[in-house]
Protein backbone atom coordinates (compact mmCIF):
# COMPACT_ATOMS: atom_id res chain seq x y z
CA UNK A 1 0.00 0.00 0.00
CA UNK A 2 3.13 2.53 0.65
CA UNK A 3 4.29 1.73 -1.93
CA UNK A 4 1.49 2.47 -4.20
CA UNK A 5 0.90 5.54 -2.46
CA UNK A 6 4.59 6.43 -2.93
CA UNK A 7 4.38 5.76 -6.85
CA UNK A 8 0.77 8.08 -7.14
CA UNK A 9 2.38 10.71 -5.36
CA UNK A 10 5.60 10.48 -7.33
CA UNK A 11 3.19 10.43 -10.39
CA UNK A 12 1.22 13.42 -9.16
CA UNK A 13 4.55 15.04 -8.66
CA UNK A 14 6.21 14.57 -12.18
CA UNK A 15 2.32 15.40 -14.11
CA UNK A 16 2.99 18.95 -11.96
CA UNK A 17 6.09 18.74 -13.39
CA UNK A 18 5.14 18.10 -16.93
CA UNK A 19 2.24 20.77 -16.36
CA UNK A 20 4.43 23.48 -15.27
CA UNK A 21 7.02 22.77 -17.70
CA UNK A 22 4.40 23.07 -20.43
CA UNK A 23 3.11 26.13 -19.57
CA UNK A 24 6.63 27.48 -19.88
CA UNK A 25 7.03 26.15 -23.04
CA UNK A 26 3.90 27.96 -24.02
CA UNK A 27 5.16 30.51 -22.76
CA UNK A 28 8.10 30.86 -24.95
CA UNK A 29 5.99 29.93 -27.95
CA UNK A 30 3.79 32.99 -27.18
CA UNK A 31 7.01 35.33 -26.74
CA UNK A 32 9.06 34.06 -29.64
CA UNK A 33 5.47 34.67 -32.11
CA UNK A 34 4.98 38.08 -31.33
CA UNK A 35 8.71 38.71 -31.11
CA UNK A 36 8.10 37.12 -34.88
CA UNK A 37 5.54 39.25 -35.75
CA UNK A 38 7.39 42.44 -34.57
CA UNK A 39 10.12 41.80 -36.77
CA UNK A 40 8.04 40.71 -39.90
CA UNK A 41 6.21 43.89 -39.40
CA UNK A 42 9.62 46.16 -39.05
CA UNK A 43 10.07 44.51 -42.57
CA UNK A 44 7.26 45.37 -44.04
CA UNK A 45 7.83 48.82 -43.59
CA UNK A 46 11.26 49.31 -44.58
CA UNK A 47 10.20 47.47 -47.72
CA UNK A 48 7.43 49.71 -48.42
CA UNK A 49 10.07 52.28 -47.41
CA UNK A 50 12.23 50.81 -49.86
CA UNK A 51 9.81 50.74 -52.61
CA UNK A 52 8.72 54.53 -52.54
CA UNK A 53 12.36 55.74 -52.79
CA UNK A 54 13.26 53.51 -55.29
CA UNK A 55 10.12 54.82 -57.42
CA UNK A 56 10.95 58.43 -56.29
CA UNK A 57 14.50 58.05 -57.85
CA UNK A 58 13.37 55.92 -61.27
CA UNK A 59 10.95 58.89 -61.61
CA UNK A 60 13.92 62.09 -61.60
CA UNK A 61 16.04 59.26 -63.76
CA UNK A 62 13.05 59.26 -66.38
CA UNK A 63 12.60 62.87 -66.75
CA UNK A 64 16.31 63.23 -66.83
CA UNK A 65 16.62 60.97 -69.62
CA UNK A 66 13.72 62.60 -71.15
CA UNK A 67 14.80 65.89 -71.21
CA UNK A 68 18.39 64.50 -72.42
CA UNK A 69 16.66 63.34 -75.19
CA UNK A 70 14.62 66.29 -76.36
CA UNK A 71 17.47 68.26 -76.51
CA UNK A 72 18.99 66.13 -78.98
CA UNK A 73 16.45 66.00 -81.22
CA UNK A 74 15.95 69.52 -80.46
CA UNK A 75 19.36 70.18 -82.41
CA UNK A 76 19.71 70.71 -85.77
CA UNK A 77 22.90 68.13 -86.07
CA UNK A 78 22.66 65.33 -87.50
CA UNK A 79 25.59 64.10 -85.66
CA UNK A 80 24.37 64.94 -82.32
CA UNK A 81 21.86 62.75 -82.62
CA UNK A 82 23.81 59.84 -83.61
CA UNK A 83 26.19 60.02 -80.98
CA UNK A 84 23.49 60.71 -78.42
CA UNK A 85 22.44 57.28 -79.27
CA UNK A 86 26.29 55.86 -79.15
CA UNK A 87 27.93 55.10 -76.46
CA UNK A 88 30.94 57.27 -77.29
CA UNK A 89 33.16 56.94 -74.08
CA UNK A 90 36.67 55.78 -74.25
CA UNK A 91 36.73 53.09 -71.77
CA UNK A 92 33.11 52.19 -71.44
CA UNK A 93 32.69 49.40 -74.62
CA UNK A 94 33.21 46.07 -73.50
CA UNK A 95 32.86 44.40 -77.03
CA UNK A 96 36.50 42.40 -78.27
CA UNK A 97 36.20 44.78 -81.51
CA UNK A 98 38.76 47.83 -81.50
CA UNK A 99 36.24 50.42 -82.56
CA UNK A 100 38.28 53.45 -81.90
CA UNK A 101 38.42 54.48 -85.56
CA UNK A 102 34.03 54.33 -85.62
CA UNK A 103 34.17 56.49 -82.59
CA UNK A 104 36.66 59.06 -83.63
CA UNK A 105 35.09 59.09 -86.93
CA UNK A 106 31.65 60.07 -85.42
CA UNK A 107 33.22 62.69 -82.76
CA UNK A 108 35.28 64.14 -85.96
CA UNK A 109 31.35 64.57 -87.80
CA UNK A 110 29.77 65.74 -85.25
CA UNK A 111 32.60 68.32 -84.17
CA UNK A 112 32.48 69.37 -88.42
CA UNK A 113 29.08 70.16 -88.23
CA UNK A 114 28.90 72.17 -85.31
CA UNK A 115 31.56 74.03 -86.40
CA UNK A 116 30.11 74.79 -90.36
CA UNK A 117 33.06 73.29 -91.58
CA UNK A 118 30.94 70.25 -94.00
CA UNK A 119 27.89 71.17 -95.93
CA UNK A 120 25.46 68.83 -97.04
CA UNK A 121 25.28 68.94 -101.04
CA UNK A 122 22.77 66.90 -102.89
CA UNK A 123 24.18 65.63 -106.34
CA UNK A 124 22.16 66.10 -109.27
Amino acid sequence: MELIQNRKQADMERRGRLAEKETEEQQKKKEVQQKAEGELQNWGEQRKQNIIERRTQNKVEEESFNDSKKALNASNNPWEKVTGYVDIKEGSYQGTKDVSRMRQAMISRRNDTKHGIVKFTTNE
